[in-house]
This record gives structure tokens, C-alpha cells and sequence, in this order.
């Protein structure tokens, strides 16, 4: 939004230049791509952690019912 009224004052001279338009322009792309991919890889890690949890449990009840039948 500031970019945009910064590049449409009314005096030439008012408006910012094209190379600190660009400038501004690649920063903001580059900070909106390095939030997405670092939300894609919380995302990850968070669905390896859910099914490290699902593992153990299956392992916890599979060791119980082994304990179980070891000392029935």
C-alpha cells in the first residue's frame, strides 16, 4: 500500500524511485516465501511427531499385551 502511494504523487519529483521500488518489492516476496516454506516445514515436523506418538502407543499397547501373556 505505501509503494503504491508512494509511486502516485501528484509531483514527479514526490514519487519514489524505480530501483527503491523494486528493492522494496523483492524484500517483501522474499520474507512472504522464507514465512511459507518455514510454515511448511513446522507443518512437517509436527505430522512426524504425531505419527512418532502413534508409533509408541501401538508399541506401548503391543508391549502390554505381550507382559500380558508372559505372566498369565
Amino acid at each position: 500500500m505505501q509503494i503504491g502511494l508512494s509511486c502516485s504523487a501528484i509531483l514527479p519529483s514526490e514519487r519514489i524511485q524505480m530501483d527503491v521500488v523494486v528493492n522494496k518489492m523483492k524484500a517483501a516476496r522474499d520474507s512472504y516465501l522464507k514465512f511459507s516454506i518455514e510454515k511448511k516445514k513446522e507443518k512437517k515436523k509436527l505430522t512426524i511427531f504425531k505419527i512418532g506418538l502413534s508409533l509408541l502407543s501401538d508399541l506401548k499397547s503391543e508391549a502390554s499385551s505381550i507382559w500380558k501373556k508372559i505372566f498369565e
